[in-house]
């Protein structure tokens, strides 16, 4: 995947000043900037662009019309696609300068064994494991604090909360989204991290399963779909059937009923 474009904004007070644009070439190509907005350029008609160019860079550029100062700059790199993108309601009244990059090209996409989205690692075996590991890593960085804090005398039950408020949560994080794709393996490897901490007194010995803890998500998760009306989910549940006993006898139940009594 690409990375996003570095960017660096100046405010110049003039670039025709001596100097000036030497300096800005100096910055860029120290900080390796990919684009550089310029305000403050003080550019007019009369001044040509190949007074301002700085190698390797594309500079668009709007000055100001009819008045001193002002006027805006941006410097692209050769390595990206930039052009100018002219805004339909564009007026003169305003110093605005749109310009469109593209990194890259389109038909250029790389191929990543894994990524990560909101947290989750999803690799491309569509399993849990390259999550679970990740995870793993994270929470027994977590058992360090846990450490310190022991060694300052923070009581068992406080440990235990504290326990259950970071590496329980981290541990639940999303997990109705990714947990159904453990595999034995993963989940043997969480429960026996579970133990390690309920061996080292950051738990206590009532602590759940990951199987339970996953079931307990799973739960709280659909519960919170049932109650909440604007749960983005709830529009995927089949309708609720309303059914509607009425249990008050009527003319033919009772006829029907002294029918039977008589035989």
């Amino acid at each position: 995947m690409h990375n996003a474009p570095t960017l660096y904004v100046l405010n110049a007070a003039a670039i025709t000043k001596p100097n000036a644009i030497q300096n800005i070439a100096a910055d860029l190509s120290g900080y390796e900037i990919d684009i550089a907005v310029v305000t403050e350029t003080h550019l007019k008609k009369k001044h040509d662009d190949h007074l301002f160019v700085i190698d390797s860079y594309t500079l668009h550029r709007r000055d100001r019309a009819g008045r001193r100062g002002g006027a805006v700059a941006v410097y692209a790199s050769h390595r990206l696609q930039a052009t100018v993108w002219n805004c339909p309601n564009d007026t003169s009244d305003y110093e605005l300068l749109w310009i469109r990059v593209q990194t890259g090209s389109r038909d250029e996409i790389e191929r990543v064994s894994s990524l990560t989205a909101l947290g989750v690692v999803i690799n491309d075996q569509m399993t849990a494991a390259d999550h679970v590991s990740s995870l793993l890593a994270s929470c027994s960085r977590l058992l360090y604090a846990l450490r310190v804090l022991r060694g300052h005398g923070i009581p068992a039950a406080s440990m235990n909360d504290i326990f259950r408020s970071t590496v329980i949560v981290k541990l639940l994080y999303c997990a109705p989204a990714w947990s159904r794709f453990c595999s034995a393996k993963d989940r043997t490897r969480l429960d026996a991290f579970l133990r390690r901490c309920r061996r080292l007194g950051y738990c206590g010995s009532d602590i759940s399963t990951v199987a339970e803890l996953f079931d307990e998500a799973d739960e709280t998760l659909f519960h919170c779909i049932l109650t909440n009306n604007n749960h983005v989910l709830q529009s995927y549940l089949p309708d609720r059937s309303r059914l509607q006993y009425n249990l008050t006898p009527t003319a033919a139940t009772v006829k029907n009923l002294l029918s039977r009594r008589r035989y």
